[in-house]
């Protein structure tokens, strides 16, 4: 049977609509084939975690401290393993695009973080806005290494 009779009207707009997907998809490939793994390793250590200090935040009450610091250790597979005082946040892999280091996490949980380094022992870590497509970097928060 010929593949046209075998697919009805409605399983043609269906089909129709997965090519426009996967071309769409396609065209996009490029960008996410650029997405390298990164280098754990700088983000391993105690981390304090709050709104970042600069003009109108008002109250910046932390999430961790200094005394009670959130803990990145290596994980598995070159993976880093997230550990805060209200649990354990699972293990991410480290990715490098475009100067920021997105953050996958491993158990097939349609998360994403995005790190942006302000210098070695500091930086902002942002999850996805409402869309879930774009880095809300207004909600972001700032992570800075303990000493």
């Amino acid at each position: 049977m010929h593949y046209s009779k075998a697919v009805d009207g409605s399983r043609r707009f269906v089909l129709a609509a997965v090519l426009a997907v996967g071309f769409n998809a396609t065209a996009l490939g490029g960008a996410v084939a650029d997405v390298k793994p990164a280098d754990p390793k700088p983000f391993i250590g105690a981390w304090a975690i709050a709104f970042p200090e600069e003009a109108g935040v008002i109250v910046n009450k932390p999430d961790t401290t200094y005394d009670v610091p959130a803990i990145i250790s290596a994980g598995p597979n070159g993976m880093i393993s997230i550990r805060t005082p209200k649990g354990d946040a699972g293990n991410w892999a480290v990715k490098s695009f475009g100067g920021r280091n997105p953050l996958w996490r491993d158990d097939g949980v349609d998360q994403t973080l995005v790190a942006d380094w302000i210098d070695g022992d500091r930086f902002l870590l942002a999850g996805k806005d409402a869309s879930g497509i774009k880095t809300d970097w207004t909600r972001a928060k700032q992570w800075t290494r303990c000493k």
